[in-house]
């Protein structure tokens, strides 16, 4: 008797193993990444797919907390900043640990980097996206959620693709067309470009603007609203003019300074000083369900199986956000 209850115990260990090493380890394999970017010149990033969808892993920078991190990249982010202690898990906060956001929670600037790292094969037409499928786990639905505005149905990309609406999974090498005006525009895909004396810049956040500065004798009013904003009724020119004291931080329009910057949303221009880059456009091509292609994923190519390969092999390189992934 006295032997039998070391016997029990080895056995019952040896069964505990086995059941061990036969169960995956599916957290680990969920979240590993297959791109990664710098995005703002600071923020080293890694981005992937898991079978909850698209995320992006994002460092705190030095000295900054979860309420400021969460205003910096998330949606909404002064009132979502509790949901990163609950993305972090058990690890501690701090600037060398990652966190795993959903794509979707994030800002649309870094979700559009993300999504033109990601699908570094997509190119600028003069119509539409052009979008390459390159990974296996890329669906219709997936693609719409990341790329098109809601008001864009899943019926509707399907039938513009010539696709059967049952054809949810894509083939790799497949080729399909996203018309702009499907595009979402919080996204910052679309290269644009302001005539002279306009230009492009850029806020903290990566959102796009129209930047001006101010001659001498010019007022906000007649230097800018009436100049370049779309027109509109006294009441609304008005409306427009302190909203743009607001965006940029001004006290008053009339303390403002020859030289001085003023930030303009792109929606507001008029149409004859916003328009698309002509140079990097494609002629358009009818869209077609699915086209050979050149560069054939082989045994030898490192980027195969891009979901369990590591970041550094399948690297990206840093594109501009003015311009489109393969231009």
């Amino acid at each position: 008797m006295r032997f039998l209850f070391p016997q029990v115990a080895l056995l019952v260990g040896l069964l505990v193993g086995v059941l061990a090493v036969g169960k995956p380890k599916v957290a680990f394999c969920r979240s590993l990444p297959v791109v990664s970017l710098v995005y703002q010149q600071q923020d080293m990033i890694r981005a992937g797919w898991s079978p909850e969808g698209l995320f992006a892993q994002i460092r705190p920078r030095f000295g900054e907390g979860e309420y400021r991190m969460a205003v910096r990249v998330m949606q909404d982010g002064g009132r979502q900043f509790p949901r990163i202690r609950e993305l972090s898990g058990a690890a501690k906060f701090h600037s060398h640990q990652y966190v795993t956001f959903p794509l979707e929670l994030l800002i649309g600037p870094l979700q559009g980097s993300v999504l033109k790292t990601l699908f570094s094969e997509d190119l600028v037409e003069s119509g539409a996206l052009r979008h390459q499928v390159v990974y296996r786990w890329e669906t219709l639905p997936l693609l719409k959620a990341a790329f098109l505005k809601k008001s864009v149905t899943l019926t509707q990309t399907a039938r513009y693709n010539r696709l059967r609406f049952e054809e949810r999974a894509l083939r790799q090498g497949q080729v399909l067309y996203f018309p702009w005006n499907w595009i979402r525009d919080d996204l910052e895909l679309r290269p644009l470009s302001v005539k002279y004396p306009l230009y492009l810049t850029v806020d903290s956040l990566g959102v796009r603007y129209a930047g001006y500065r101010l001659e001498p004798g010019e007022s906000l009013y007649s230097g800018v609203v009436r100049r370049f904003v779309r027109e509109g009724s006294h009441e609304e020119t008005t409306r427009i003019a302190n909203d743009l004291i607001a965006l940029n931080g001004f006290a008053d329009a009339r303390t403002l300074n020859p030289g001085q910057e003023i930030r303009i949303p792109l929606a507001w221009l008029r149409e004859d000083f916003l328009h698309p880059v002509p140079s990097i456009h494609r002629f358009p091509r009818p869209p077609q369900p699915v086209e050979d292609v050149s560069r054939k994923l082989t045994k030898e190519d490192p980027c195969l199986n891009l979901l369990y390969v590591s970041s550094e092999l399948c690297q990206s390189p840093i594109h501009s956000i003015l311009t489109s992934p393969r231009g």
